[in-house]
Formats: structure tokens, C-alpha cells, sequence
């Protein structure tokens, strides 16, 4: 079974964590509760492929479900919701 590819580019690779990710990754594996960490990681990867920064919110909100600090916006809910099901095929 091949990678997906979209533009030429694997698409597992650009939802894989970088080098730059990895300081943010081990210290919420340290503390996955911590906002204020997932705030930082949100904002670190604002100009990050769409796909990448709806996993990060997806996973922010599993972490944090109460906080209204990483709630998405409707748009990016609506988002998070065309690109799961894209996603599920």
C-alpha cells in the first residue's frame, strides 16, 4: 500500500512532527494538560499546512476539553470536520 500523495508531496510526511515540533512534543508528553504549553505549540505552527494545525487543535481540545483558549473558531470546527471525513477514506 503507497503513501498518499498530494502535489507530489507525502501527506503523512507534512502531519508527521518536525525537528522544530519536537520540543513542544516532549514537553507536553511531560504534561499534556498544560495550556499554556498547547497555546504556545498552536501559535508556533500558525503558518503550518492546514492538515497539521487541525490534528494539533484536535488534539489540544482531547487534552483540554473545557478550555475556551484552544476552542477553534466555527470556521475551523467546520474544517476539522470536512477534513476528518476526507481523511476516513
Amino acid at each position: 500500500m503507497g503513501a498518499l500523495k498530494e502535489g507530489g508531496r507525502n501527506v503523512i510526511d507534512d502531519l508527521m512532527p518536525s525537528q522544530e515540533d519536537l520540543l513542544y512534543e516532549e514537553e507536553l508528553l511531560r504534561n499534556p494538560y498544560s495550556l499554556k504549553m498547547w497555546v504556545r505549540y498552536l501559535q508556533a505552527r500558525q503558518d503550518a499546512p492546514a492538515k497539521r494545525r487541525y490534528l494539533l487543535f484536535e488534539r489540544a481540545l482531547k487534552a483540554l476539553p473545557g478550555s475556551y483558549k484552544v476552542r477553534p473558531s466555527r470556521s475551523i470546527q467546520s474544517s476539522l470536520h470536512c477534513i476528518r471525513e476526507a481523511c476516513a477514506y
